[in-house]
């Protein structure tokens, strides 16, 4: 699809799911709880929540604590820092649901249906730059931990915070429709390729250029032309901000959150953590340890 339609369909369906929950109805969103002490993340996760929309079909979600079947109708946000497993399933019905990634400065989204041939088919890549990603980023947050907190009032939070949540983010969409940035599709795509592979030792210009279809000389003019910034230094700070977001919300040590930002060498990471935050990994830490809420 193009853009504007992906981004017209996001429209449409958060705005139904804000009226679903604004009439109340408890099965319109999962939020799954997370656990006091939950395992270390491992795999491929986000450090950002992220959110699902189910139109068709259904979507069976496998958490390290938890399983859940995500219905038509139904939106769910799975917690940051949780990884996860999905399994489809349609019948004689068509499968298609919306995924949502959150950015530090908007979201991307894309489109997941089975194809005729009975094959899933992920869209391209589409991302919007939103205003006040900061206070949309903490609604949404809060959302995530009223799922945890215990009944009779947990449930009734959950929806009170997805409802403020989603009809920000519904305003959000609106105002970027309305006045859309225009990038690239090509450096959309990249930019979200890179902040969804982040522990991908090999990650690299060619690997990019390859999903693009274009030669990496190119690729690294427009990127430079379009940003400002190098397509290495995009990716540094993407897993720079990885690290950060592990030393303060995970126990995982040193050479763990290398691998999980995609450094092969920890002491390469340390080096250039301290060169960007003139501080080790270690004492960011420890420092931000009587801080932590």
């Amino acid at each position: 699809m193009e853009t504007t339609d992906t981004l017209a369909l996001v429209s449409r369906q958060v705005r139904a799911l804000v009226r679903r929950l604004a009439r109340n109805p408890g099965h319109a969103l999962i939020v799954p709880a997370v656990p006091e002490n939950p395992p270390a993340p491992a795999g491929h996760f986000h450090t950002l929540p992220e959110i699902f929309v189910q139109m068709s079909g259904s979507t069976d979600f496998v958490l390290p604590w938890q399983r859940f079947r995500l219905r038509a109708g139904q939106t769910c946000i799975i917690p940051p820092y949780t990884p996860h497993r999905e399994h489809f399933s349609h019948g004689k019905a068509r499968f298609h649901y919306l995924v949502g990634m959150l950015g530090y400065d908007g979201m991307s989204w894309h489109q997941g249906v089975f194809s005729e041939a009975d094959r899933f088919h992920s869209t391209h890549l589409v991302y919007c730059q939103l205003h006040d990603m900061h206070r949309l980023l903490g609604l949404l947050t809060e959302a995530v931990a009223c799922g945890s907190r215990p009944r009779p009032f947990g449930p009734i939070q959950t929806r009170g915070a997805a409802l403020l949540a989603f009809s920000a983010l519904l305003e959000a969409i609106e105002a970027a429709g309305r006045n859309p940035p225009i990038e690239h599709p090509k450096i959309a795509f990249c930019k979200q390729y890179i902040r969804n592979h982040l522990n991908d030792t090999g990650l690299c210009v060619k690997t990019l250029a390859r999903h693009v279809e274009c030669s990496p000389n190119y690729l690294s003019s427009l990127f430079r032309r379009q940003t400002g910034d190098r397509i290495t230094d995009f990716l540094n700070a993407r897993r720079l901000e990885r690290v950060k977001d592990l030393l303060l919300h995970s126990t995982l040590n040193i050479s763990e959150i290398a691998q999980a930002c995609g450094y092969a060498d920890p002491a390469y990471m340390t080096r250039l953590f301290v060169r960007a935050f003139h501080v080790a990994p270690r004492l960011y830490r420890v420092r931000a340890a009587p801080n932590k809420s």
